[in-house]
């Protein structure tokens, strides 16, 4: 009876799991281009791979300006983040 009367009093929030750390590295990679008084815009980034979270990434930061590089098997999967490429070894 206690645990429910606490979950109906609890304000819960759902989050996807991607979602968190998308959101985390965002703020992480703003942070520590603060700490060098650089922006996102113009800034080139490459990303290994594009699946769930990687593409999530790829888009918030292409979302920024960000110049998106891309080591992955699917050239078009890249294409639908509008970013560019990288052939691999």
């Amino acid at each position: 009876r206690l645990s429910h009367e606490i979950v109906r009093k609890s304000n819960l929030k759902f989050y996807k799991g991607n979602d968190l750390t998308t959101d985390a590295l965002d703020k992480t990679i703003l942070s520590i281009l603060k700490n060098s008084s650089k922006l996102v815009g113009g800034c080139n980034i490459l990303i290994v791979g594009l699946g769930n979270l990687g593409f999530k990434i790829s888009l918030k930061l292409v979302e920024r300006g960000a110049n998106i590089y891309v080591l992955n098997r699917n050239v078009e999967k890249a294409a639908l983040v509008g970013a560019k490429t990288v052939k691999g070894p």
